[in-house]
C-alpha cells in the first residue's frame, strides 16, 4: 500500500548509525566479517515441494493443537527473525535489536499478551527459518514478490520502498555506467537489490561483477575502500549509510524500483497472519508506523 507520508519522511536529514529506540526480549549477535559471499545468486527463499494430493502437508496453524496463536500464547513468547544490519528498520543498539520492525513486532507481541524474542541472523537464513516453521515470523524489511509467495505467506503491506544506488563521492558513475564491464556492484545477499543488479543491470546470473555481502554496511565499507564501484540497497538504509559517510559516499537521485514490505509467516498460517494484520491495522489507524519511522530515521 502507498504511504503518502513516506515521501515527506525521506526529506528529513539523516544522522549517523547510532540511533535511538528500545526492544523487548531481544537477542542479537555481533556484525559479521566484511568478506563478500560467493557470486552465485540465491533465490529469495527455497520453494517448498508440492504436497501429494492425497496427503496435504499440515500448515503451522493446523499442526498445533488449538491453533498457532494458542500455541504462541501457551509458550508465552513470539519469536521473530531478522537481520539487524538494515537501519532504520533493524539495527543493533548495545545488546538489543531495535528499529521500526522491532517496534512493530513488539506491538504484535503486546496484542497477543506474550514476550517478543528477536533472533538476529542472516537475511536469507531468516526467510528459510520462517518457511520451515523454526520462527513464528520474519520481520526484516522483506519485499513481497511472487517468488517469495510460493514458499511463505505475507501480512498486509506496511511500508513502500525503492532500490537506490550508492557510489563513491565524485566518482561520476551513473546508473547506465553500472552496466559497463569491470564495474562491480555490491549488494546484500538474497535481497531485491541483489536480484536487480544481477538480472536488470548485469543480465547474467553467473556474473562476477555482483559482489554479495551479509549486509549493505559491509558492502559500503568495500565501496569506500575502492574494492567495488557501487552499492544497491533499499532507500532508507541507503540514505542512512550515505548520511553516516557523507564525505565519502553519495546517493544517485533516481530510484530503480518500487516495492512493498510485509511480515512473513510459514505457508498456511492464516491464524497468525490474521493476528498480525489486526495489529498492523491498529498501528496504521493510530499513525504509529509513521511515528516509528520518525523515531528511527537517524539510525
Amino acid at each position: 500500500m502507498k504511504k503518502k507520508w513516506l515521501a515527506a519522511l525521506l526529506a528529513l536529514t539523516m544522522a549517523a548509525f547510532a540511533g535511538c529506540g528500545g526492544g523487548a526480549g531481544n537477542s542479537s549477535s555481533a556484525p559479521e566479517s566484511s568478506a563478500p559471499e560467493s557470486s552465485a545468486p540465491e533465490s529469495s527463499a527455497p520453494e517448498s515441494s508440492a504436497p501429494e494430493e492425497d496427503a496435504p502437508a499440515e500448515s503451522a496453524a493446523d499442526s498445533s493443537a488449538g491453533g498457532a496463536v494458542e500455541k504462541i500464547k501457551a509458550a508465552g513468547k513470539i519469536v521473530m527473525g531478522t537481520n539487524a544490519e538494515f537501519p532504520p528498520f533493524e539495527y543493533v543498539e548495545g545488546n538489543d535489536v531495535v528499529g521500526v520492525d522491532a517496534d512493530i513486532a513488539a506491538e504484535i507481541a503486546k496484542d497477543l499478551g506474550v514476550e517478543l524474542v528477536i533472533e538476529n541472523m542472516e537475511f536469507t537464513a531468516a526467510l528459510l527459518a520462517v518457511q520451515n516453521g523454526q520462527l513464528d515470523m520474519a520481520v526484516a524489511g522483506i519485499t513481497v514478490d511472487e517468488e517469495r509467495k510460493k514458499s511463505m505467506d505475507f501480512s498486509n503491506e506496511y511500508v513502500t520502498s525503492s532500490q537506490y544506488i550508492i557510489i563513491a563521492k565524485d566518482s561520476g558513475l551513473t546508473a547506465d555506467s553500472l552496466k559497463d564491464a569491470g564495474v562491480i556492484i555490491g549488494v546484500q545477499n538474497g535481497t531485491s537489490g541483489d536480484f536487480y543488479a544481477t538480472d536488470d543491470i548485469k543480465g547474467d546470473p553467473n556474473t562476477e561483477e555482483v559482489a554479495r555481502y551479509k549486509n549493505a554496511i559491509l558492502a559500503a565499507q568495500d565501496l569506500m575502500n575502492g574494492k567495488i564501484q557501487a552499492v544497491i540497497i533499499d532507500e532508507l538504509p541507503a540514505k542512512s549509510i550515505v548520511a553516516a559517510n557523507e564525505d565519502k559516499l553519495e546517493l544517485l537521485p533516481d530510484k530503480l524500483t518500487e516495492e512493498q514490505y510485509a511480515i512473513a509467516v510459514q505457508k498456511g498460517n492464516q491464524e497468525l497472519l490474521d493476528a498480525i494484520n489486526a495489529t498492523l491495522d491498529r498501528l496504521e489507524s493510530e499513525g504509529k508506523i509513521e511515528e516509528f519511522l520518525i523515531k528511527h530515521m537517524g539510525a
